[in-house]
Order: structure tokens, then sequence, then C-alpha cells
């Protein structure tokens, strides 16, 4: 895994600085070609600063993606930053999740609820009615998760307990 992100991480900032020499290209700050080939006159007066700090941006944009790559692709969930501020991306979260663990199993999400519920001591999250799919027909009940919306952790509610617990 340590080759694989430097690797991933060699290739990013050797792509970064492709973007940065082929940015960097134009020499007259002011004039750029759109796609027709004709020349536009760019009407700042201070286009050399603007494009210093369009290739700042840049960088540190790629720079970001290539980190949240590496982070997707190893698997590093403690450092995966994800926004769970809406039911879409909470339902793709948990998918994603049970699916890894378990990836011969088929899931269904039933009883949707997109307003946030609160499951456990003012916490609040997306619940979500699992149904094991993989047999066909109507499915079993898997179970009753919950992604908090703050945290992004998974909780699964415990059928014999009735306790909600970190899955």
């Amino acid at each position: 895994m340590k080759k694989l992100k430097k690797w991933l991480l060699c290739f990013g900032m050797i792509l970064s600085m492709t973007m940065i020499a082929a940015g960097c290209g134009n020499m007259d700050g002011n004039r750029t070609a759109d796609e027709s080939g004709t020349q536009n006159t760019n009407s700042s007066n201070n286009t050399g600063n603007n494009l210093a700090d369009d290739v700042e941006d840049g960088i540190e944009d790629g720079v970001n993606d290539v980190g949240e790559g590496v982070d997707d692709l190893t698997g590093d969930a403690d450092n995966r930053s994800y926004d769970y501020g809406d039911y879409d991306d909470a339902h793709d979260y948990l998918m994603n999740r049970l699916n890894a663990d378990n990836s011969n199993r088929k899931y269904e999400v039933r009883k949707k609820e997109r307003s946030t519920t609160e499951y456990k001591d003012g916490q609040k999250g997306y619940h979500y009615e699992i149904y094991d799919m993989t047999d066909g027909g109507n499915g079993k009940k898997y179970g009753d998760f919950y992604v908090d919306q703050d945290t992004g952790k998974i909780y699964r509610k415990n059928a014999n307990t009735n306790k909600i617990e970190e899955y």
C-alpha cells in the first residue's frame, strides 16, 4: 500500500507540473485563444498576478484531489472527508461500507426517511432500514442503520438488546 500511495502521489505531482508548464506557455499574458483559434483580449491590466493566482489555485486543487484519491484507493477511512449534510451522501456512504464489508451480498434500502432522526442521546442522523436481497424474493431484514450527520459514523440497532451500537 505504501508503494501505491507513493506512486499515486508522484503521478499527481507530475500531472500538476505538466498542467503548470502548459499554463505558463502563454507568454503574452493579456491574450488567450478560444476554441476557434481567434484571439481574445483580456480586459484586465493585472493578468500577471491573476495568472500566478490561477496557477497557485490549480496546484492546490490538484494536490488536494490527489490526496483524496489516495485516501479513497487505500481505504483509509479515518482520513476520509465526507459530506454527511444530506440524505443521498449518507446513503451512498452506508451502501459502500456494507458492500465493502460483505461483497457477496445485495442490499436494499426500505422505509426512506430523508429528514434526520434522533437515534441516541441527542445524536442525529439518517435512518435506513436495510434488507438483504441476496436470496431474492422480498428479502430478509438485515437491520436498522443510522449515519450520524456530524461525524459520519455508522450505527446499527441491535435486534436483541434494542440498543444502538457503532457498526
